[in-house]
């Protein structure tokens, strides 16, 4: 299994990463809400997050220009890293949501 993920491209690497650290995040807000740390590392991995992936997106423009022959498998590759955009939207939400209303969700 590691050695498939090794083959993979490397901006699909940092989506599933990226996915992953960002989920995980979520998933262990809800046991320790009162933890202001928790909520510090999440803001800054958002913020480290979303450079590197800009980063990436910007590499990736460029080599959609540049490769017009990779071009296909380019626009796959900048469409698996742009959709943890909603899914860190949603967290984003349900996570407010909880945070305002004080209720368990």
């Amino acid at each position: 299994m590691e050695k498939d993920f090794l083959k993979l491209p490397l901006s699909t690497q940092m989506a599933i990463v990226s996915f992953g650290i960002g989920s995980l995040l979520f998933v262990l807000y809800f046991p320790f809400k009162e933890s202001d740390n928790l909520i510090k590392i999440g803001i800054i991995y958002v913020v480290i997050a979303l450079v590197a992936n800009g980063l990436m997106l910007i590499k990736l423009i460029y080599d959609c220009f540049v490769l017009p022959v990779e071009r296909l498998n380019i626009i796959k590759q900048i469409l698996i890293l742009l959709i943890n955009v909603p899914i860190s939207f949603f967290y984003f939400i349900v996570i407010l949501y909880t945070v305002l209303s004080n209720q368990p969700f």
